[in-house]
């Protein structure tokens, strides 16, 4: 997800993302798969809360903000998240003894948010600010367990996605400034890779390219493409077009453009394919959730407006009968694909999954990028047995030296591979400041280790 270009971009999600940074602590918010779970009561005041965080934010209500977040906070104590939006926003009230009393927490709670020079800056010539600024970093962790797997040179790409194809054992970026996708053939661990444009700049009246997906067994490559500011040629009536691409692996040529009938404004933004060939698409403006049905000419709403505020990254269980989708503002959720009926995901008290950007399902675990108030982390959370709970959630990945709006990953041979540094903040009124790119890094993170059930 981009800074600047969603839905929720008058709520506190837009307002603060990428505004912390660093990385604080080897001792991640976790749950116990013994610990009980929250319920339904507990869930509905998380959900409400953040909500009526977010609203009141964008009004500039300091007050009630701060009252939703610490509703979250009165019920899950564990949510580093609601903590971290607290603090910030009680600076923005003018009240710092709030905001000291909210940093405390942090660091007592070994947080992976640092407070960011921008969330904080009234406040941070203050010595008590500095204090605690600096016993967070000093928690910081010294050790990270992704490494580079790749970069690719072409610095001024501000890719958004990525994909894999076990076939042909190459990776596929889309680019948001350029417009276009990217195959990407790995030279080895940390090397340059080798690129060539699989879709060249614009083509096929491509937008921002963003979600992708590959469908192995009929060789094809799914993308969702949108209007954005973070793209080449943006001009304000623009916004609002959205489409689903299905291109042909083999022939690389485009199969068919889809767009969804009527007049109202989409952001397509992730995608998911079943087994049976059903593509599921989030979209972001509208709070919906669509499905084009395999043989299917039409996207048709499976979910309407309603139960979401900016539905994200979305991901299915093998047997295609959990659909999950990240809400930014509100955590996730479990969708019925046949029904389209929603319920949020209930968890024990502990990491919550707010903020998350793309979703990958491995192995009974769900694997997201949280970068809505954070440098970065990859988190997890694994399932409860009817796919209908989480079980427990722990930080894998918190604030790597390659940061820079990390977004989106993908599992291949075993381990998650994902952008490090999508760098989109480096465009501002449809300018790219190329001084300040870097190649784009892909790290990859090991997940055997991790898989372990006890």
């Amino acid at each position: 997800m981009t800074p600047r270009s969603r839905a929720a971009v008058t709520l506190l999600v837009s307002a603060l993302l990428g505004e912390a940074s660093g990385c604080a602590g080897s001792r991640p918010s976790a749950s116990s798969s013994a610990s009980p779970l929250l319920g339904r009561a507990r869930m509905s005041i998380i959900e409400n809360g953040y909500a009526a965080g977010n609203r009141a934010f964008s009004r500039r209500d300091w007050q009630s903000a701060t009252d939703g977040f610490y509703r979250v906070y009165s019920v899950n104590s564990k949510d580093d998240i609601a903590v971290y939006l607290a603090a910030a926003t009680w600076v923005r009230a003018g009240r710092p003894e709030a905001a000291f009393e909210w940093l405390q927490r942090l660091w007592q709670m070994g947080s992976c948010l640092t407070p960011s020079a921008k969330s904080f800056a009234a406040i941070e010539s203050d010595p008590r600010f500095k204090d605690a600024d600096a016993i967070i970093r000093a928690q910081a962790a010294k050790e990270h367990g992704a490494a580079v797997a790749f970069t690719v040179p072409e610095k001024d790409l501000v890719p958004e996605s990525i994909a894999y194809d076990p076939v042909e054992k190459v990776f596929y970026l889309s680019s948001l400034w350029k417009r276009k996708i990217v195959r990407v053939k790995p030279a080895g661990p940390g090397a340059p890779a080798v690129t060539s444009d699989f879709v060249g700049e614009g083509a096929d009246s491509l937008d921002a390219v963003l979600g992708m997906k590959v469908d192995a067994k009929r060789r094809r490559l799914w993308a969702v493409s949108a209007a954005e500011p973070e793209m080449k040629g943006f001009t304000p009536e623009t916004y609002g077009r959205s489409a689903l691409y299905e291109y042909d692996l083999v022939s690389k040529t485009l199969v068919r453009k889809i767009t969804l009938p009527g007049t109202f404004t989409h952001l397509l933004n992730d995608l998911v394919i079943d087994a049976a060939g059903n593509v599921y698409v989030t979209d972001t403006e509208s709070g919906e959730v669509h499905v084009l049905k395999a043989g299917d000419g039409e996207l048709k709403t499976l979910v309407p407006k309603g139960p979401f505020v900016a539905p994200n990254g979305i991901a299915l269980s093998a047997d295609g009968k959990h659909l999950y989708v990240a809400d930014v503002a509100q955590g996730l959720f479990h969708v019925d694909p046949a029904t389209g009926e929603v319920q949020p995901l209930d968890q024990p008290a502990g990491l919550f999954p707010a903020g998350l950007d793309g979703l990958v399902l491995h192995e009974g675990w769900i694997i997201g990028i949280m970068n809505v108030v954070s440098a970065g982390r990859v988190a997890r959370w694994r399932l409860a047995g009817d796919g209908r709970a989480l079980e427990e959630g722990e930080v894998l990945e918190c604030c790597h030296p390659s940061f820079h709006q990390p977004t989106r990953g993908v599992v291949a041979d075993g381990a998650f591979y994902f952008i490090a540094n999508s760098q989109s903040d480096a465009i501002t009124d449809g300018a790219l400041a190329t001084e300040k790119l870097e190649d784009v890094v892909i790290l990859r993170l090991p997940l055997s280790r991790h898989n372990r059930r006890p």
